[in-house]
C-alpha cells in the first residue's frame, strides 16, 4: 500500500473507535438517565402532594386536590404513576394542572388550561448525577422548584 491509503485507514479507523465511544456513551447516559429519572420524579410529585397539603392546611380549607394517577380527580394512585392532576377551587373560579412524566424519555411536561406550561428533562452531569433541565434552555431545576412553579402556575400567580 502507499502512504495515502495508509493515512486513510488510520483515520477510518479511529473515526469508528471515535462514534463506538460515542455510541457506548450515550448508551450509559440512557441507562443512567432512566434509572435515576423516575426517583426524581417521585421527588417531584412528593413536592406537590407536600405542598398542595400545606397550603390547604394554612387556609384550613381545601384549596387544591392533587390525585396522582391516570384518569379524572378521584382516588389517588401514588405508586408506579406517571401523572399528577391538581384541581384548584378559589372562590368560583376553579383551575386544573396535568403533569406526565414519559419514562422512556425521561421528560416531565405540564400545562394549566390557562395556557401556562412547562418542559423538563432528565440530563446527566459529568460525575454521573442526574438532574432536571429545563427544556431546550439547559437551566438546571431541581424537583422542589418544579413542583413550586407549577402549583404557582396553578394559582394563576
Amino acid at each position: 500500500m502507499n502512504d495515502w491509503a495508509d493515512d486513510m485507514a488510520e483515520r477510518i479507523t479511529a473515526l469508528k473507535e471515535d462514534q463506538q465511544i460515542k455510541d457506548a456513551n450515550f448508551v450509559e447516559k440512557q441507562r443512567i438517565k432512566r434509572m435515576k429519572g423516575e426517583p426524581l420524579w417521585r421527588e417531584v410529585r412528593n413536592h406537590v402532594t407536600q405542598n398542595c397539603g400545606a397550603l390547604n392546611a394554612k387556609l384550613a380549607q381545601q384549596v387544591l386536590t392533587v390525585e396522582v394517577g391516570p384518569g379524572d380527580l378521584g382516588p389517588r394512585r401514588l405508586r408506579d404513576s406517571t401523572e399528577i392532576h391538581v384541581r384548584a377551587d378559589i372562590g368560583d373560579a376553579r383551575r386544573f394542572l396535568h403533569v406526565t412524566f414519559d419514562t422512556k424519555t425521561c421528560t416531565l411536561a405540564w400545562h394549566c388550561e390557562e395556557g401556562k406550561s412547562g418542559q423538563w428533562e432528565i440530563v446527566v452531569n459529568d460525575d454521573g448525577s442526574a438532574t432536571f433541565a429545563a427544556w431546550g434552555a439547559g437551566v438546571l431545576s431541581d424537583p422542589s422548584t418544579i413542583a413550586s412553579e407549577m402549583l404557582t402556575a396553578l394559582l394563576g400567580f
